[in-house]
């Protein structure tokens, strides 16, 4: 289905091509082949970067004429396998055109269509200490082998992993020896103490292989093998544009161009390749009156001569200046553009669309014309085993280089010779290895050594089942990677879940519930975090190992039960030391416990030395108030009264308070009251209770008609005649009459009556008056 799919990819490139090459012409379709230079395409670059990872023969890339182009919107992208392809207009109708090679297409993203970079070179692996890494078949991610049990048994050697049934790198047996030689990612190592240490860095592997095999072992003579070519660097051999190889060690080729010229122009460019034509080899032009031919690089048009006589007199097509001009209609070829002599015969106007090459325009019967091109701009096909590519003139096909080795190795898409057919995998020709073409096809990836040969039909090793076991001669045995049957040199061994061993050659299987451990060979007692209890205080947890660790106590007041869960009985207490301690609402823990419980909260708990006491307070806030093993008197910051004088509360117990002031009493919650009304002298001042109760206040001298004052601090009173007297008195007497009061007379009308400051004063009258009766003396 894979190769299925790319064969779609290569026929609709090809199909597309033809059919834009006939909308746009020679022009249009060289700059469309020449992407990424070319606008509205993406970064086309499927002409210099051949596919990854499938095999294209030359029947991939026939034409299929009757197949619908997929309907797309311009300039839509998407993935197709590994391509990722983007929508161009095509004469008048939408094609999609492969516009980047992701190499894999696990490496080409949706949303939008790209390509990612990839993780890891094709056939990439080496040694990170005694981690053995391999570039995975995605090109995503270096795959990590099973750890070795140190860096000095991590091996890159496949005659050495394969002799062991192992795929290349692995885990040997035994460790490296001392002073032994190698090469791993690019680092020239020598082993020492079960560990490499580094020498020397080279550029490459390959050339870090190269420089191992030319110091024949001997570290003081190991020097890297300097790089043939700088990476990514490129170079122009005639007219071949070649490239360095990825391990450094040479130059491959890209494509073989027109003329060295275009090759080196070509080379410019962000993504290298041929230039295209700018003309055909010696083909000529009229620019007005000026005669132009195309130069031997195919690079421009040089200047031949001026004609004397004008534009008329120029003929491009046998390339001279003619004597006489035009004729009136005479028409000619002038370059690609077919012209017509004006009626005052002093030049030529075009007539109609240019030919898509200057070839292409020819005269026929007298009259020039154009005629339809033979082959696509740049258009690449195979002749059995010879590339070829479409002349610059389109009117047929031309030789691309020498002959490909064989027919298969001459690539359409890649337009070259391929080194070896891409991701195939074949037999060295002395079938002990196999190996596999790199996506590219420029370079075969690492070797596979056979033990039993490789298969020359389909390039793999010969010849058992990957992880199938065999009993030979008693022992026991096991396939790796399909080579062969490695002796284990130990009695049992883990086949995924279960154990295998040897009864003389009877194979046995024994089930493990707990699954195999693959460190012991041997049956797991327990999995994952597994426990049981071991007797009713402690438990023990499963190790890594496969192994029940050693006991573990539950702590206090947990008791291990059922699967190894230690437990308590929810809500009951205990203690430790002298903390109260109750089981959490699952059973599973011992937290801190309140010290009032009980139905109303009115039971004290506490514990000493271990021991747990109880005592039933009067209250759930004397039980809250209690600091001890027995209940609280009374609640923290609680008052009360004694002897008439105020207590707090304080750690459960009444302690006295500040004294009452003086004539205040202690009553009630402990607060320091007088009586309502109560009156009382204080440093000779009248006193009176507040409103409140709580303190006194001064007070008015009459009550009514009782007069009160203050001799020091004893209180003196009086009884008035009226309330109106008391008010009008002064002192301590009260007042005998009011200053309102109207005079009054004696019984002998002669002595008059009158109110001053609360007392009678008498007057009498001269002897020419009288006392008249609230009147006074007349």
């Amino acid at each position: 289905m894979k190769n299925q799919k790319t064969s779609l990819v290569a026929r609709r490139w090809r199909r597309a091509g033809k059919v834009l090459g006939r909308a746009l012409g020679a022009t249009g379709i060289a700059a469309l082949v020449a992407l990424p230079l070319g606008a509205g395409c993406g970064d086309v670059q499927l002409l210099d970067q051949p596919r990854s990872g499938v095999e294209l023969p030359g029947t991939m890339m026939e034409t299929m004429p009757n197949e619908p182009a997929p309907a797309c919107e311009v300039p839509d992208a998407q993935c197709n396998g590994q391509y990722v392809e983007t929508c161009v207009e095509l004469s008048g109708r939408k094609a999609w055109l492969p516009s980047q090679d992701c190499k894999t297409s696990a490496l080409c993203a949706e949303s939008p269509a790209r390509c990612l970079q990839a993780a890891c070179l094709f056939g990439e692996m080496k040694c990170a200490g005694n981690l053995p890494q391999r570039c995975n078949e995605d090109l995503t991610e270096l795959e990590q082998q099973a750890t070795c049990p140190s860096a000095g048994h991590c091996s890159l050697d496949a005659e050495r992993c394969a002799a062991e049934g192992k795929p290349t790198p692995c885990c040997l047996e035994n460790p490296c020896e001392t002073g032994e030689l190698r090469c791993n990612d690019g680092e020239l190592e020598r082993c020492g103490d079960l560990a490499f240490d580094s020498l020397v860095t080279c550029a490459t592997q390959k050339l870090c292989e190269l420089s191992l095999e030319a110091c024949q072992g001997d570290a003081a003579s190991c020097a890297c093998q300097a790089p043939e070519c700088d990476a990514g660097e490129t170079r122009c051999t005639g007219a071949a544009l070649e490239r360095c190889n990825a391990d450094q060690t040479g130059w491959e080729l890209v494509r073989e161009c027109a003329t060295r010229e275009l090759c080196e122009l070509g080379r410019q460019r962000d993504v290298p390749q041929c230039e295209p034509e700018t003309c055909g080899a010696g083909e000529f032009r009229c620019t007005g009156a000026l005669l132009e031919r195309c130069n031997a690089a195919q690079t421009a048009f040089d200047s031949l001569s001026t004609c004397e006589g004008g534009a008329a007199f120029c003929d491009s097509g046998a390339g001279v200046c003619n004597d006489v001009g035009c004729q009136i209609g005479e028409t000619r070829c002038n370059g690609a553009q077919v012209e017509r002599c004006r009626a005052d015969q002093m030049g030529f106007d075009p007539e109609g669309a240019p030919c898509a090459t200057a070839q292409l325009c020819q005269i026929q019967d007298g009259s020039a014309l154009c005629i339809p091109p033979s082959c696509d701009a740049n258009e690449f096909d195979c002749d059995g085993n010879r590339p070829r590519r479409c002349n610059a003139g389109r009117t047929g096909f031309v030789n691309a280089g020498a002959a490909c080795l064989r027919e298969e190795l001459c690539s359409e898409f890649r337009q070259r010779c391929d080194f070896c057919v891409p991701s195939r995998r074949e037999c060295t020709p002395d079938l002990r290895f196999s190996r596999t073409c790199a996506p590219d096809g420029n370079s075969f990836g690492p070797l596979t050594f056979c033990p039993l040969g490789c298969i020359a039909g389909s390039g793999a090793c010969q010849t058992c089942t990957v992880g199938s076991y065999s009993c030979q001669g008693g022992v026991l045995a096991r396939c790796n990677d399909g080579f062969s049957f490695t002796p284990l040199n130990r009695n049992s061994d883990c086949s995924g879940q279960n154990q295998v061993s040897c009864n003389g050659n009877q194979l046995n299987t024994t089930v493990c519930e707990a699954g195999c451990n693959p460190q012991r060979n041997v049956c797991n007692q327990c999995s994952g975090q597994q426990r049981i209890c071991m007797g009713t205080g402690s438990f023990a947890t499963c190790q890594p190992n496969g192994t029940f660790g050693p006991a573990t106590a539950c702590g206090a007041g947990l008791l291990c039960a059922g699967a190894g869960q230690c437990s308590c009985v929810p809500g009951q207490l205990s203690c430790s030391g002298d903390s109260l301690l109750t089981c959490n609402a699952t059973g599973t823990a011992l937290v801190a416990a309140p010290r009032c419980g009980g139905s109303g909260g009115t039971v004290l708990r506490s514990c000493e030395d271990g021991e747990l006491s109880t005592a039933t307070c009067a209250s759930a806030a004397l039980c809250s108030a209690s600091t001890g093993s027995s209940c609280g008197d009374c609640v923290e910051g609680e008052r009360s009264c004694a002897g008439g004088q105020p207590q707090v509360c304080s750690n459960g117990q009444r302690v006295p308070a500040p004294p009452c002031a003086d004539g205040l009493v202690c009553e009630g919650a402990g607060l320091c009251r007088c009586t309502a009304e109560e009156v009382r002298c204080r440093a000779g001042e009248l006193l009176e209770c507040a409103a409140d109760g709580l303190s006194f206040e001064p007070a008015a001298a009459c009550a009514s008609a009782t007069l009160r004052s203050c001799n020091g601090n004893n209180l003196v009173s009086a009884t008035c005649g009226s309330a109106q007297l008391c008010l009008a008195s002064v002192g301590d007497e009260c007042a005998e009459c009011l200053e309102s009061d109207p005079p009054s007379c004696s019984d002998d009308l002669g002595t008059e009556l009158r109110c001053v400051s609360g007392q009678i004063e008498e007057n009498d009258c001269d002897t020419l008056s009288l006392c008249v009766p609230n009147l006074g003396c007349l």
